[in-house]
């Protein structure tokens, strides 16, 4: 049972954002490292950013830079994952709502700010 529908919310205030999926490595038949990278996904979800009020409670923890991810959809493991967002690229830090997700129907995550996309010497994150 839901608390509350949150489908309304997360579509209203959605845009779309590009998920980097960690790289995928396997060894050959001569033990050699083989290191893939995955193609980005096209997601949409609400990005919001924080609070004046939770960054500073969050002990320099977070940064005005930082922002939350809504999505109707998991994510998945999230561990290397990336999101490229308005010309910025961030880390998926964490789910806080951990467990949450059966009665809201939302899946929530921290963003954490990495740099410009594309700001590197090369072009790349």
């Amino acid at each position: 049972m839901r608390y509350y529908n949150f489908d309304r919310l997360i579509d209203k205030y959605s845009s779309d954002f590009e998920l980097l999926p960690e790289e995928c490595s396997s060894y050959d038949s001569k033990g050699d490292l083989i290191k893939r990278k995955l193609p980005p996904v096209k997601m949409r979800g609400a990005i919001i950013g924080l609070s004046e009020n939770k960054v500073y409670r969050s002990d320099g923890v977070l940064t005005a830079r930082d922002k939350h991810l809504y999505t109707k959809e998991s994510l998945g493991d999230i561990t290397g994952v990336k999101v490229i967002y308005g010309g910025d690229l961030y880390s998926v830090e964490e789910e806080p709502s951990v467990g949450n997700s059966p009665f809201t129907g939302a899946f929530c995550y921290v963003l954490k700010f990495i740099s410009v996309f594309g700001g590197g010497d090369d072009g790349k994150p």
